[in-house]
């Protein structure tokens, strides 16, 4: 049997303290350059939905569950085989108060890939805790798990692992994540951005990839910062903001409006799909468009207007009647706005709607900011919504304008809410 003693990094050594873990790996990995020994804050274990199973595409979604560093035992160099190896945690109290942790032993290569991770396994193969303090030895068994590094085109599949750093020029160590089995598991490490020697992770937010953004709130992929819901997106096969919409809107050269076409786009494909007309704007300039108008206020600046959002108004849909009725759905809006539709007046606003007859009420808000670089009458941005009859689909482009001589003291809601009046157009 191959032994090494680590202290756990916050307490003072005895000889018949801690506990002995054994690692079992009769599948590998061998070559291990380096073991990291990470001591998880046992009662930390937060499970996130929504992560994205295959981040490059539309496969689905999946729960993965993260587990926080609270403390460390150090690493050790040139383990070689991991089966059979044994680590002596002793404990110290005086700087952990708590003696009871969900260990992880994190096997990496001579290239940084994680190749193994082990813990303790309770009856259904999930990871437990163990006791370590003073007084006496206690033996346990680490069920180690050889891996390979994830390619990350394909996402995470069984045994495979993903070693996530953050920062520019010397990185840090944000984590690891890897699947032993069925369930994607995360370890959080300390942030050590700002001090090298930190190992305590436990108050750290579900932000594996450092992006700002936390899972799954606004991230529904915490393994690349490239995706989450503050970022643009574009046709390309990608969904980088997280909204799941497989048809996105992209410009492209109409006949009408060389400058001013958009067009939809298959984002699962990044193909386009279906006729590219006028833009918003550019229909309202031939003098014939669907728009939203909102009554605004003056700020410091006089080439800044403040619209009255959110706002509510009715667009007629004159082609969804009875008997081909339709379904609506909002796409995207041009920032700083935010769309939604409801078959209400002033409830129920959602993203898609089916059964549309007739009209359908538009919400605008603002998002981000409080104003907007518009005069009275212009455009102020766009809202695209898509409209389905009979298995076709239109695009429908709604200009966001402010109200021609709409120039108010102060935004006046509709009574018994807090939404305000908006003109929509037809």
């Amino acid at each position: 049997m191959r032994f090494a003693w680590v202290a756990l990094m916050v307490a003072a050594c005895g000889s018949e303290d801690g506990s002995l873990l054994t690692i079992r790996a009769p599948e590998g990995p061998d070559g291990v350059a380096r073991l990291e020994i990470v001591l998880a804050k046992a009662d930390g274990v937060e499970t996130v939905q929504g992560q994205r199973l295959a981040p490059n595409n539309f496969a689905g979604e999946e729960a993965v569950r993260y587990y926080r560093q609270r403390a460390t035992a150090g690493e050790i160099a040139a383990v070689g085989k991991a089966d059979g190896f044994t680590v002596r945690i002793e404990p110290n109290v005086a700087m952990v108060p708590e003696n009871t942790f969900t260990p992880f032993l994190v096997a990496y290569d001579a290239q940084d890939n994680v190749v193994g991770v082990g813990a303790v396994l309770d009856e259904a193969g999930e990871p437990t805790t163990v006791l370590i303090e003073g007084g006496a030895t206690r033996k346990y068994f680490v069920d180690m798990v050889a891996l390979k590094p994830m390619d990350p085109a394909l996402g995470m599949g069984e045994r495979e692992s993903m070693h996530v750093a953050c920062g520019d020029g010397r990185k840090w160590t944000s984590g690891i994540a890897w699947r032993p089995a069925t369930t994607q598991l995360r370890l959080l490490l300390a942030d050590r951005s700002q001090d090298a020697s930190a190992t305590d992770a436990s108050e750290r937010e579900a932000d594996l990839d450092c992006d700002g953004h936390v899972a799954p709130d606004t991230d529904c992929d915490d393994l690349r910062s490239t995706f989450h819901v503050a970022r643009t997106d574009a046709c390309d096969g990608f969904d980088t903001n997280c909204d799941g919409a497989r048809t996105t809107v992209q410009p492209c050269a109409n006949g009408t409006c060389p400058n001013g076409g958009v067009q939809l786009c298959d984002d699962r494909t990044g193909q386009p799909a279906g006729a590219c007309v006028a833009s918003s704007s550019c229909a309202c300039d031939l003098g014939g468009c669907a728009a939203c108008a909102l009554s605004f206020r003056a700020t410091a600046d006089a080439t800044r207007k403040s619209p009255c959002a959110p706002g509510v108004g009715k667009l007629h849909l004159p082609n969804c009647i009875d008997g081909a009725t339709c379904n609506v759905e909002v796409l995207s809006a041009t920032s700083p706005w935010v769309g939604y539709i409801s078959a209400m007046p002033a409830s129920e606003f959602t993203t898609k709607l089916s059964g549309v007859v007739g009209q359908v009420y538009i919400e605008l808000k603002l998002s981000g900011t409080s104003d907007v670089m518009a005069q009275g009458g212009d455009s102020a941005g766009s809202l695209n919504l898509l409209v389905t009859q009979n298995n076709q689909s239109v695009l429908l482009p709604v200009d966001i304008q402010l109200l021609d001589g709409g120039l108010v003291n102060e935004c006046q809601a509709i009574t018994g809410t807090t939404l305000f009046a908006m003109t929509c157009t037809p």
